[in-house]
């Protein structure tokens, strides 16, 4: 691991979920941060600094490793792009500059590896939900520079996020020069894609969540999802002029694990020939609280050595592990077995 470098995320960046704030994806720094009802000050808050002193010390010891693919490869020698020298002003001066929209938790699918049941905010839910959004607006618009959108939901499902889009009032985000998107692809076709016309010139970037490669297993894992759609809108936003760079991504459990060959094959083939950069990117299942049981997740635990099936596990990994364009979150001590390298 090389000490001069060190990441810049919990400096930057900040996600607010609906029940807290946090200074990276919730499941790899898993500290809420969220003490205050201003979330400038909780970015600020000697919590939040606690967080920072661990990244610069080189302890990491908020962060998951096994979890977060970006410091598992630090770790074994690489310099991921969020990782800066030690001397960069972020490190003496953290400014939230980049926030993720993970409030709302409307979505279209009741994917098992995500919730126990179909949600779609209503009612005094999306009120709430407008006005977190109206709170963010105020008090960090002006100072933002990048957006995702979004961390929970589904943002051609929920209400306040389509909202956001199409009402979008670029006076008070004066410094926004991206916004990222994360959807799961059903809902993205010509129409949605127009009604968002006032933040078409910031996205440059998205993440299509898939979790199968084939359409048997995205009937199991993607409920509510309609394969034909998916396919046809991802032809769709290849089209799209504006759009430079595609994650595509597959979060590994027992469901499907052995489909993980037939995902890269496919979005290598579906990519043939485009001129957008792209990447295959797999993670493990984590557990949001959508088991109602424990045991129940760790039949799902794929990556864990305990698992019935994690010998077989490991085969399916080495198929897809170097692969051209394939990231994923396995690069920890899962990869320190000889049989995968």
């Amino acid at each position: 691991m090389n000490k001069d470098y060190a990441c810049t995320a919990p400096f930057s960046y900040s996600e607010i979920t609906n029940d807290g704030q946090y200074l990276c994806c919730p499941g790899w720094l898993p500290t809420d941060v969220n003490d205050t009802d201003n979330f400038k000050d909780n970015f600020h808050s000697n919590k939040s600094n606690e967080i920072r002193e661990s990244i610069l010390d080189g302890s990491y010891k908020f962060c998951k490793e096994n979890l977060c693919p970006h410091l598992s490869s630090f770790k074994k020698g690489n310099i991921p792009s969020a990782f800066k020298p030690k001397t960069h002003p972020i490190f003496k001066n953290p400014k939230l500059n980049w926030l993720t929209f993970g409030f709302d938790l409307s979505c279209n699918l009741g994917c098992p590896s995500c919730r126990s049941e179909f949600i779609n905010f209503v009612g005094e839910k999306r009120i709430q939900m407008d006005k977190i959004m109206d709170t963010v607006i105020e008090q960090l618009g002006s100072e933002l520079v990048g957006l995702s959108i979004c961390g929970g939901a589904e943002p051609f499902f929920s209400k306040t996020m389509m909202r956001f889009m199409r009402e979008f009032d670029a006076s008070k985000f004066p410094k926004l020069k991206k916004i990222h998107l994360h959807t799961n692809g059903t809902l993205w076709n010509e129409n949605a894609w127009k009604a968002i016309t006032p933040v078409h010139k910031y996205i440059s970037t998205c993440e299509i969540s898939m979790d199968a490669g084939t359409r048997e297993v995205y009937n199991i894992v993607r409920l509510g999802g309609d394969w034909d759609k998916l396919m046809n809108n991802i032809d769709f936003v290849l089209t799209i002029p504006t759009i430079k760079s595609i994650q595509f991504s597959f979060v590994v459990q027992q469901r499907n694990y052995k489909d993980m060959k037939n995902f890269y094959n496919l979005i290598q083939s579906i990519m043939k020939g485009s001129d957008k950069r792209f990447t295959i990117f797999f993670n493990p299942i984590v557990e949001w609280g959508e088991f109602e049981q424990q045991d129940n997740f760790k039949e799902q635990e794929i990556h864990n050595p305990s698992h019935s099936e994690h010998s077989e596990f490991l085969k399916v990994l080495k198929s897809v592990h170097r692969k051209p364009n394939v990231i994923h979150s396995f690069d920890g001590k899962i990869l320190l077995k000889k049989s995968i390298i």
